[in-house]
């Protein structure tokens, strides 16, 4: 479950605490500063909680999603590998070439994997697999499973290498497939801060004058690097990261114009594009809850300012 934590609330953290509320109308004089060109003041925004159950890839949840990769990818790896580099699957052949035959050499001797493996094609790609010595018609699984082992495992010339094409096709449009999840949304909506607040953080800066900087860390517990590409719909505010599994990762701080910071804080609705990079099988923990934790706050340097 999503769980978005709203923090501007808390004010802006610097030497001392600033009080949101208080009354800046009582203050009877002309160009107020708090601190100078040297200063710098830290505004939490929002604590992104992103859940398990609002990821998901090719159309599955995670468990199905990684369940079929494991299905499709030889243990061991080849080279004792730990991890999958999903886009040497789509570039390489050479690499791809290995685990195709790493996955063919388990599926003759392993009966638990090539029980995983017909399982899955007959559940999901049975009308892919059209060689005319399979079985067709109203059969069971096991009788299809039954008949696809022995003629894989007999190793016939045509009938084999047929099969073996299948599978290297189906597993590479499938593992290739990996590296895109579908782009989580998310709606925080307002962001509360009071108006006098909001004055001082903007000064006298004009709409594309650039007022804060956003950063933030985010935590990722899939056992994947992934690309994250957030941005906040509707402004020029986006950035990307490279996150390592259980590594706390940062950004580079972006720069928020005024009229993008006004925007973000009347409605703040975010899109974050997911890719995977690299993929470790058999390592997916489906008790997961929230796998992804972003924290984002605002950075401003310089002084506060405001006329009364």
């Amino acid at each position: 479950m999503r769980k978005l934590f709203l923090l501007l609330g808390c004010g802006i953290c610097t030497v001392s605490c600033i009080d949101s509320d208080y009354d800046f109308g009582n203050i009877s004089t002309d160009n107020i500063a708090i601190g100078d060109e040297n200063s710098e003041f830290k505004i939490p925004l929002a604590l992104i909680r992103i859940g398990t159950d609002e990821i998901s890839g090719n159309g599955a949840d995670l468990s199905t999603f990684f369940n079929e990769a494991d299905t499709w990818l030889c243990d061991p790896l080849p080279d004792g590998a730990t991890s999958i580099d999903i886009g040497r699957v789509q570039s390489d052949p050479a690499y791809f070439d290995a685990l195709t035959r790493g996955l063919l050499q388990q599926m003759k001797t392993d009966d638990a994997k090539m029980e995983a493996v017909t399982s899955l094609i007959f559940d999901k790609y049975r009308d892919e697999f059209v060689v005319p010595a399979l079985p067709t018609g109203n059969i069971t699984k096991e009788e299809y499973q039954t008949a696809f082992k022995e003629l894989f495992r007999a190793d016939i010339g045509t009938f084999y290498e047929q099969l073996s094409e299948q599978i290297s096709q189906t597993s590479r449009q499938y593992l290739s497939a990996l590296e895109q999840i579908e782009p989580t949304n998310y709606s925080i909506g307002r962001i509360d801060i009071d108006s006098d607040m909001l004055d001082m953080i903007i000064g006298k800066a004009g709409d594309d004058d650039t007022v804060v900087r956003l950063y933030g860390t985010i935590v990722s517990h899939l056992p994947a690097t992934l690309q994250l590409h957030p941005a906040f719909q509707g402004t020029a505010i986006a950035f990307e990261v490279t996150v390592t599994p259980q590594q706390t990762c940062s950004f580079e701080p972006v720069g928020i114009t005024k009229k993008d910071l006004r925007q973000m804080l009347d409605d703040a609705q975010i899109n974050i594009p997911i890719s995977l990079r690299t993929y470790s099988p058999r390592t997916f923990d489906p008790s997961l809850k929230e796998p992804i934790v972003m924290q984002l706050s605002m950075h401003k340097l310089g002084a506060l300012s405001f006329d009364i």
